[in-house]
Parts: C-alpha cells; sequence; structure tokens
C-alpha cells in the first residue's frame, strides 16, 4: 500500500479544492462522474490500479465538499442584506482603531428558515465588550462581502464563516458558556498563556504565546519582518512545534528505546500528548494535519508495522478533509501540506545531491548540515510557493537562505519556552520556570534579529501586483511539470531550473526599466488614520494622518528618507517631531505646535496648496478632505464630513478614493477605479474594485506615469 495513501489523499484534496469553486450542482455531478468512471474501471480490470484509486479520491472529495456548501454554506448567502436578531456565543474576539470584531456560533437566528447553526463575524463601533465563550445577543445586518485579505478570507470559510455583520444594537451579554469540553480547553490554554506572561517580557509574551499555542499577539512590525525573511512559518503551528514538542517529551519520559508493554505505554501517551497539543493550538488545520500524520505513524508503531511518511500526509488529509471538507480553502493547511510532501519526497535526494562533493573529514558534518538544513528549507519553500503567491500576494526569495541560520534557534525557543510552562505547572517550579524563559528570550531575540536582517535585504520578498512575476510563476510551474509527462531524467529539471533563473533576472530587469522614472502611490493604512507615500526617482512625498508611535516604522521604509512630509494630525507632538527629524525633509508641515517650535523650517498645515515635482500637488481641505495629484493619477482622501462641492470636480472622478470612518452612501456622485476603505466597510457601486484597508498593513500599491522632477512650495 505504500504510496496508496498519498496518492488518495492528494487526489482528494485536490479535487476537494477545485469543487470548492462550484456551485454544489455542479460539483456533485462532476464527482458522480468520477465514481462512476471508478466502478468502470474496477469492472473492466481486476487489479486495483492508480487509476480507479484516484477515480474515487475526486469523487470522494467532490461529493464531500459539495454536500457541506449545499448543507450549511450557500444556505447562509441568503441571509445577505437581511437584519436579523441572533443569540449564540463569542469563540473570537479582536478589536483596533476603536472597531471591535466578534466570532459568533450562533444558536437563532431571527428569520422564518433560515439556517440555525451558523458562524458570523459581527463588527461594531463604541461599548462592545465580551470575553471569549460568553453567550450574547444581538441585531445583525449580514453581509457576504468580505474584509480580509485573501489568505485570511480562506481560513475563515474553512472555519465555517460565510457571513459577516455590522451590529445594529450593543452586543449584551446573557450569560458564560460553560459547556465540556471547549470551555475546559480554553480555560486550560489561558492558565498556559497566563505562565507565559508571567515570566517572558515585553513583545516576547505575546510572540511566546503565538509560538507555542498559536494565541498571542504579536506586533505588526515583527510579523512583516518573519513574512520578509520567509520564516512566517516559525509563528504558524505545525509540523515543526508538534515533532519538537513531542520529541522533548519522548526524552522527558526517559523510555525511547523502550520495548514490549512499556513501549506500548510510551506510545499512547504520546498519542494523547498529541491530540491534547492539537487542543490546546486551536484545532488550527497546519497543526490536524501534523497532528493526524503524528497519529498515523504512533498507530503504526502500536501495530508493529511500518509507515511511510508520505502515507501518513495522505492519511492526514483525508481526517482533516473528514472532519472539515473546506480545508481545502485554508491557505495554512495548504502550505502544510505541500511543504511537508516536498520534504518527505525531495529534501534527501537534493541534499545527497549538494553534498556530493563535500568530504566525511570531521570539519565538514557542519557544512553537511547546513547543505541538510537548506535543502529541507528550499523545497519545503519551492512547494508552498504557489499557495504563498495565491493568498498572500507575494513571496519571500531569502527564505531557503534565512531558514539556515533559524531552525536551530527556533527549535532552542520551542523547547525551552514549553520547559518553562511545565516548571510554571509546578509548586515549586517558578525559579527554574524563569531560568528557561531567560534562555528562550535569549533564542527569541536572535530569531527577531535573523528576520529583521535578511528581511530588510533588496528584493528579499516580491510582490505579484506586477504582471511579470505573475507570468514568469505560471512558465516556471511548466518548465518543472514537463518531465512528468515527458519522463525526462534530472538533467532536464536542471535546465529548467537555470532557464527559470534566468527568465526571472530577465523580468526583473526589464521592470526596473519598464518603471524608471514612474511614480509609486503607496496606501498604508495606520491604526487611528492613514498614510499616503508618494515616490519618484528617490525623490518621497510623505502625507500622514492620525499617527501613533506604533505605526512609525511603517513609514521608514527601510530608512529611506522623505523630500516632503505632511502630518495633518497626530497623537502626540514627538512623533511628528522625531519623523521629521529622521526623515530631513526639504519641505515639513505639522499641525502640532509644539513639534513646529522644535523643528526649524517646520511650516503649519492649514487649508492650502503644497506642491513638489512638476503637476503635482497635495491640497488640503477644511472639514476633512485632502486632494493629491502625483502628476499621471489623483488621489482623493475623505476623512471627515466634507461637502461634496468642496472638492474639484476632476477628483471627484479620480483614480484612487480613500474613505476613512466615513461610509460610501454619503457619496454616491464619485467615481472611480479604486475605492479603498478604512475602518467603514461598505458597497460602492461607483468604483471598479472596492478594497478594504487593514489596519497595520501595507495594502494598495498604484504607479503613474513619467513626471519631471522638481520642488516648489506655495
Amino acid at each position: 500500500m505504500l504510496y496508496k495513501f498519498a496518492k488518495f489523499g492528494f487526489t482528494m484534496l485536490l479535487a476537494a479544492f477545485l469543487s470548492s469553486f462550484l456551485r454544489p450542482e455542479l460539483g456533485a455531478a462532476a464527482g458522480a462522474v468520477f465514481l462512476i468512471g471508478g466502478a468502470v474501471f474496477c469492472a473492466a480490470f481486476k487489479k486495483f490500479g492508480t487509476v480507479k484509486l484516484c477515480c474515487f479520491a475526486a469523487a470522494a472529495g467532490m461529493i464531500l465538499v459539495s454536500a457541506h456548501l449545499a448543507r450549511s454554506y450557500y444556505p447562509q448567502k441568503a441571509l445577505d442584506g437581511i437584519t436579523a436578531e441572533i443569540t449564540g456565543r463569542v469563540v473570537d474576539f479582536s478589536s483596533g482603531g476603536g472597531n471591535h470584531v466578534f466570532t459568533i456560533k450562533t444558536d437563532s437566528v431571527s428569520v422564518d428558515g433560515a439556517p440555525q447553526k451558523i458562524t458570523v463575524k459581527v463588527s461594531g463601533w463604541g461599548e462592545n465588550y465580551a470575553e471569549i465563550y460568553d453567550n450574547v445577543s444581538c441585531s445583525v445586518t449580514f453581509f457576504t462581502f468580505a474584509e480580509e485579505e485573501i489568505s485570511e478570507a480562506l481560513t475563515n470559510r474553512s472555519g465555517g464563516v460565510a457571513l459577516y455583520g455590522y451590529l445594529n444594537s450593543p452586543l449584551k451579554v446573557t450569560g458564560e458558556y460553560r459547556k465540556f469540553p471547549e470551555y475546559t480547553i480554553y480555560s486550560l490554554r489561558e492558565k498556559l498563556s497566563s505562565i507565559v506572561n508571567k515570566n517572558f517580557f515585553g513583545w516576547r509574551s505575546g510572540f511566546t504565546n503565538e509560538l507555542l499555542f498559536g494565541n498571542g499577539e504579536v506586533d505588526t512590525e515583527i510579523k512583516d519582518s518573519f513574512r520578509a525573511a520567509g520564516m512566517s512559518h516559525i509563528l504558524a503551528i505545525s509540523g515543526m512545534h508538534l515533532v519538537v514538542i513531542m520529541g522533548l517529551l519522548e526524552k522527558l519520559l526517559c523510555c525511547k528505546n523502550s520495548e514490549g508493554i512499556l513501549s506500548t505505554i510510551k506510545t499512547v501517551v504520546l498519542m494523547a500528548a498529541t491530540v491534547l497539543y492539537m487542543a490546546l493550538a486551536g484545532f488550527g488545520m497546519s497543526v490536524m494535519r501534523a497532528g493526524f500524520m503524528l497519529l498515523a505513524s504512533y498507530f503504526a508503531q502500536l501495530l508493529w508495522a511500518k509507515s511511510a511518511s508520505i502515507d501518513n500526509l495522505g492519511i492526514s488529509i483525508v481526517a482533516v478533509l473528514m472532519i472539515d471538507p473546506l480545508a481545502c480553502c485554508d491557505a495554512g493547511f495548504l502550505m502544510s501540506v505541500l511543504s511537508s510532501g516536498g520534504i518527505v519526497l525531495f529534501s534527501k535526494p537534493l541534499s545527497a545531491k549538494l553534498s556530493a562533493g563535500i568530504g566525511e573529514k570531521h570539519w565538514t558534518k557542519f557544512l553537511r548540515g547546513a547543505v541538510r538544513v537548506f535543502a529541507v528549507g528550499f523545497v519545503a519553500w519551492a512547494a508552498a510557493l504557489p499557495v504563498a503567491v495565491f493568498a498572500f500576494g507575494g513571496a519571500s526569495l531569502i527564505a531557503p537562505v534565512s531558514n539556515i541560520f533559524a531552525g536551530i534557534f527556533s527549535h532552542g525557543a520551542i523547547i525551552f519556552g514549553f520547559l518553562c510552562v511545565l516548571f510554571g505547572l509546578m509548586p515549586l517550579g517558578s525559579l527554574p520556570a524563569l531560568a528557561c524563559a531567560a534562555v528562550s528570550q535569549v533564542f527569541e531575540n536572535i530569531l527577531l534579529w535573523i528576520a529583521e536582517f535578511f528581511g530588510s535585504l533588496p528584493f528579499a520578498y516580491i510582490y505579484t501586483n506586477e504582471g511579470w512575476i505573475k507570468i514568469w510563476l505560471v512558465g516556471a510551474c511548466l518548465l518543472f511539470a514537463l518531465p512528468l509527462t515527458r519522463r525526462e531524467n534530472a538533467r532536464y529539471v536542471k535546465h529548467a531550473a537555470l532557464m527559470a533563473a534566468f527568465a526571472f533576472l530577465c523580468g526583473m530587469l526589464c521592470h526596473s526599466f519598464m518603471y524608471a522614472g514612474t511614480v509609486s502611490t503607496e496606501i498604508v493604512a495606520l491604526e487611528h488614520g492613514t498614510a499616503i507615500r508618494l515616490e519618484k526617482d528617490g525623490s518621497t512625498v510623505i502625507f500622514a494622518k492620525g499617527l501613533t508611535y506604533d505605526d512609525k516604522y511603517k513609514l521608514k521604509s527601510g530608512g529611506k528618507s522623505a523630500d516632503m512630509f505632511i502630518s495633518l494630525s497626530s497623537d502626540t507632538s514627538p512623533i511628528e517631531l522625531e519623523l521629521a527629524k529622521e526623515f530631513s525633509p526639504e519641505v515639513t508641515l505639522l499641525s502640532d505646535i509644539d513639534a513646529l517650535h522644535n523643528y526649524a523650517g517646520s511650516i503649519p498645515v492649514s487649508a492650502g496648496e503644497a506642491k513638489f515635482w512638476d503637476g503635482a500637488s497635495v491640497k488640503i481641505i477644511p472639514n476633512g478632505a485632502v486632494e493629491i495629484d502625483t502628476g499621471d493619477i489623483l488621489v482623493l482622501y475623505i476623512f471627515g464630513e466634507c461637502d461634496i462641492m468642496d472638492i474639484e470636480p476632476r477628483f471627484r472622478k479620480a483614480e484612487i478614493i480613500i474613505l476613512d470612518g466615513v461610509s460610501p452612501g454619503d457619496y454616491p456622485a464619485l467615481r472611480c477605479q479604486y475605492m479603498l476603505l478604512h475602518r467603514k466597510a461598505g458597497i460602492f457601486s461607483g468604483a471598479e474594485e472596492v478594497i478594504i484597508l487593514t489596519e497595520g498593513e501595507q495594502t494598495f500599491i498604484s504607479r503613474g506615469k513619467n513626471i519631471e522632477k522638481g520642488w516648489a512650495f506655495t
């Protein structure tokens, strides 16, 4: 049965993913076709071959997903635009910028014929507070327009969230949900998190909770550094965390080479510990994949049977899809499956190929180990690259190198962090817990330094908003897929790699020539406002409203200076003054009186116009609007109760319109190509594309045409 489970699992996952984009009727029909095809093959040929296996796997995946969509997903869509009273319990909570977002598993929805047991994300402003696992009731207007990025929307979909909603009434807490086992697991997670908070300090507290249990709050700056360096998997609970912790637990049990009844007891204990850790990690899709894969291995040990890692992966895929068919949409699960498959199948051959010229001398052991780590990191990165590009809109190019250095330190941080938690549970373990926490924090500091170093390198991270990158990715995938059909040897793969690298370098070079002298318009969502960065040939204009210290790093852009810095408002004067001194702009417009007095040459912000390179300007309109002309495209930013007649007619149909805390319905006369909504969602019919700005992330980049450089101020 070697590779049988793997073939079945991967085919089932692919079929499920494809059918998740079809109507339930089409998906069920396609599944029936594959089922009949498999039956015909079985009748015609006695031997159960790969073709028949894949037919049944595809049928299972398609029928499973289609039935799930028809039963629970699409019926919720019928509630779009309807206002209803709901009751249920809060299972997740987040907030930012005054907006509170609750994930509620409903018990009842007061609409005749509506599905009752659904999961909905609701958001609201003002006095709305509830703890996780509180029973609540409220009035909600449903809609299906998701506010998250693609990756978050896919993850929400796999978690059962098909509807979003606005709170029409304050959230009312009606009681507490204390049923076993959900609340028991939640309480245990909170207790373990409190041990971490007690022994870890500063940003490391949230970092360690995220590293061990997936429930910490990590600063956006740290997340961005890890993403740029290709080290985000360290913060996503998956196979690495599970293997490290179970390996540590196995050593603590002191029965690694046990036999007979001791071996059976050890295996049962490890299986129970695996399930418990999966629960403590919130039963995320990635940790479920790794957990079921490990459980399959342990189960084979109980039966004294051999098991192949690739077959264990196939079993884990089937198990996860049986629990949640829409796990096929979860970006984390897909990346976990692909990277695990790549590691199992290709890491050893690649490592052997790269190590062929390295001798067996004692001093070369470290080099051979580094090569093995690089091979594992490279195949994991390459296998997960298509999903990363699709879900996150970009990919790190430096990941295979950065993970060579990050591997050992991430393991150390996990091991000593976990030991800290174990000692913290003991009556007299406070001192050892503190010592383990101190060691773990050293590893975490090194990890952060590695992420910041590699993440700051040029071309460390590429965004796929440029068309040539998408074309290159498709072409590279086709090159590497050809050997599967032509049965070419490894030499072809080597030539394909060289051709793909050459095409990438040519594309990057053409891209630099194509956009030479153009204007980059970048919109940055801040916690209490919005920033707009305009850049051309090294000249930069930064406009910001609502600056806070938490937003400071988002405007630095790798330490680049600014030729013009405009701050319309901020929480405190030191932030305006600090950024002005750091940017050292030629023209500085500040809103804070103290900052103006302490920075020579600064000009007070008032209604008026600031001109920069030829044909470009920023105009501040009283009562909450800013008009920006880059010389090619027009940007309109509305953040207050601005009269539409105060806006120039040409800006009423600007290419980019940003509404910050303002409802699109208040400005029906506006027309644009891109409508960006920040802190207040809604449907805007006058835009070709509507984009929701997420706090703390650089969410939108556009480019203009060639314009001349020049500076002036009026």
